[in-house]
């Protein structure tokens, strides 16, 4: 039994003198890292002139004076109509463009009877082109001005094209839920058609 005793001592004092240890303490740069959310939508380019130009009257197209791509000026004759009541002499009414861009679609043909309201003449401008989204009200508030993003237009082949939300709505459509993003189109280099 005196043998146990100094053994079992000797383990006690051995605890009892060590060294505590000291914690350690590392300290790293932290990095940063970027939480991205993808939100997609179905995106409408549209260009920043686009007159629809429609018949004020009942009509006959005496002479078409534009084709399909033609660079026109405010004020530009279009059309030659006549009106379809032949029993009293009118003169002839020319339609003339309201603004500056290029024919987009022609609606009617030499010797065609329109009526009041229908489409003429799209005039637009495919320089100045802009996308425009719907967004569903319950995201409305996770969409800012300012906010970067991408659009590909696969009928082109064109993919990552960077747009900027330049102006987002205020007003929930009835019919579909959803709230007018606007995107300003940051390369208006690419190959974008109005569509």
């Amino acid at each position: 039994m005196k043998m146990i005793i100094p053994i079992l001592i000797g383990v006690l004092s051995f605890g009892a003198f060590a060294a505590k240890e000291k914690p350690l303490v590392s300290i790293e740069k932290a990095k940063k890292t970027v939480f991205e959310r993808t939100m997609f939508f179905p995106t409408v380019i549209t260009s920043k002139v686009d007159s629809q130009i429609k018949s004020d009257g009942d009509f006959i197209v005496i002479d078409r004076l534009v084709s399909l791509g033609d660079a026109v000026k405010k004020g530009t004759p279009l059309l030659v109509l006549r009106n379809q009541d032949l029993s009293v002499h009118y003169e002839k009414r020319i339609i003339k463009s309201s603004v500056d861009g290029v024919v987009a679609s022609i609606s009617v043909n030499k010797g065609q009877y329109i009526n009041r309201g229908e489409n003429l003449i799209h005039i637009n401008n495919p320089e100045s082109l802009y996308a425009k989204i719907e967004v569903a009200a319950v995201d409305y508030k996770k969409v800012k001005e300012g906010l970067l993003g991408k659009i590909d237009v696969s009928s082109l082949n064109l993919k990552d094209v960077p747009v900027q939300v330049s102006g987002v709505g205020t007003a929930v459509d009835n019919l579909t839920g959803t709230i007018s993003v606007e995107l300003k189109i940051k390369n208006e280099m690419e190959k974008l058609v109005p569509g």
